[in-house]
């Protein structure tokens, strides 16, 4: 019976190294090697960015007192955040240790570039220089 059970796991370990299940899991939003780009200079939004982008967009309009046509997404690039600050912490605040993902976005306006992180939802930090900006 020991040799039984034996046989059974030495054929399983077999298959596992065989490729017959990925060794590791496969993600999605892992970072690419170079930011998503598109025709004409705009970076290609992936579906999962599109709400985040938005609201990137609409904060830096209104911060910079301008339409969102005048903005655009010149680098788009997945990240795995270490934590909820999403690689902008705000001084004295505390935060979940969580991997995040989302995205380190460039926009432009008349060539001047500005930063924001984000999740995957409607959180959109304006980040130059690491430091949340309000």
């Amino acid at each position: 019976m020991k040799r039984l059970l034996l046989v059974v796991l030495l054929v399983l370990a077999a298959g596992l190294g065989c490729g017959a299940l990925p060794a590791t899991p496969t993600n999605p939003l892992s970072p690419p090697s170079k930011p998503l780009t598109g025709a004409g200079g705009e970076a290609a939004i992936p579906p999962t960015a599109e709400q985040a982008v938005a609201v990137a967009r609409r904060d830096l309009a209104q911060r910079l007192k301008r339409t969102e046509a005048t903005i655009q997404v010149a680098s788009i690039e997945a990240v795995e955040w270490s934590d909820a600050s999403l690689g902008c912490p705000e001084p004295g605040m505390a935060y979940a240790q969580v991997i995040t993902l989302g995205y380190r976005l460039i926009l432009t306006v008349n060539g001047e570039r500005h930063e924001y992180h984000t999740d995957q939802g409607q959180r959109a930090f304006y980040c130059p220089g690491g430091k949340r900006v309000r």
